[in-house]
């Protein structure tokens, strides 16, 4: 930092206090307790406190530098951590993004290790074995871009021999309820990467401009935000009646109530108008993508011939929708079971 020998020394008894005043009254920022609280607090915090905490290491500024006279009661949660991290030390470091090294300034944290990137952009990195879990939290938020949408700069990265996901942190985004129709557009394609919990707390935001966000691209195509496989990601599109049903998924259900077929379709369409090849997710994961996307694409087709009736809500008309396409697949199977009975019966030689 380019500051004098005595600004630094006030600095870092500052930095000392804060750190130890925070040791007392803060916990670390995200806490990975349960899945739910790993999604509503890392959400909450970059909605809320990163964009501060961003600035202030993008310009190689510590909380206390700010003013040197403010007391440590006067820096937010989010300062202390940094304050923290900058009296723990930071350090310059090469890391393997993605097969090329890199050097970047890497801060220590108690549950979480950041870096800032030599663009100035400030990562946090998630460690895990599971290098398919890996690609796949790379991969979605491609799947995510390729689609249109917003999502963080994720990149396979390796640190002092570990694996893991760094994940640019986004900056001045709002709560989805400030215009929760304009997540109607993304509804499709959560449902084709099989994304569960998108409409926690935080999962998904909006920016200023009320463009949608993907902030977390964990949880989907077969995985729990934790990082344990599902057992039932398959072809089956539970996800179309469950995003919809309150019973099953209140939160979401209250989203799209109002949801009509015409937004619907617009939807499923932009879902469907991609390709899931080569986007980075692993081939057995693609595999599962390719059928969901053949359902997803043989409901709309079957949705478009089909409109919705008067006082009919969306959750009623996609079951209709579906039920059909059951009734005319199981109609299919008999009529094609009593071909193959007839031909048996003729004397062919």
């Amino acid at each position: 930092m380019n500051i004098g020998k005595n600004g630094s020394e006030i600095v870092t008894n500052i930095v000392e206090s804060a750190a130890k005043k925070a040791a007392e009254i803060v916990q670390e920022t995200v806490s990975e307790a349960t899945e739910t609280k790993v999604v509503q607090h890392a959400s909450s915090d970059i909605s809320s406190t990163y964009n501060k905490a961003i600035i202030q290491i993008q310009s190689n500024t510590t909380p206390a530098e700010k003013s040197v006279a403010s007391s440590t009661e006067e820096l937010s949660e989010l300062e202390k951590l940094f304050a923290r991290l900058e009296a723990k030390g930071k350090t310059t470091i090469k890391i393997d993004k993605e097969g090329d090294e890199i050097d970047v300034i890497f801060y220590k944290g108690k549950h979480h290790d950041y870096f800032k990137s030599p663009d100035g952009k400030i990562f946090r990195v998630r460690y895990s074995k599971d290098n398919e879990l890996n690609e796949t939290i790379v991969g979605t938020a491609k799947q995510y871009r390729n689609r249109g949408f917003k999502a963080p700069e994720m990149m396979l990265v390796e640190i002092n021999g570990k694996n893991g996901v760094a994940g640019e942190l986004i900056t001045d985004l709002v709560d989805k309820s400030t215009n929760p129709k304009a997540l109607y557009d993304i509804f499709g394609t959560d449902v084709l990467l099989a994304q569960r919990h998108a409409y926690s707390k935080g999962t998904t935001m909006l920016d200023a401009d009320g463009n949608i966000v993907k902030v977390s691209t964990s949880g989907a195509c077969g995985y729990r935000v934790r990082g344990e496989k599902r057992t039932d990601f398959s072809g089956e599109l539970t996800e179309l009646r469950s995003f919809l049903d309150p019973k099953i998924n209140p939160e979401s259900a209250e989203i799209f109530k109002d949801m009509t077929r015409e937004d619907l379709l617009k939807s499923i369409n932009r879902a469907i108008g991609e390709h899931i090849w080569g986007s980075g997710t692993p081939h057995s994961v693609n595999i599962v993508l390719e059928k969901r996307h053949e359902a997803l694409t043989k409901f709309y087709k079957r949705a478009y011939l089909m409109p919705q009736e008067e006082g009919e809500t969306i959750l009623q008309y996609v079951t209709r929708v579906q039920n059909k396409i059951q009734e005319l697949h199981s109609e299919g199977l008999h009529y094609g079971q009593r071909l193959r009975e007839y031909v048996n019966t003729l004397n062919i030689t």
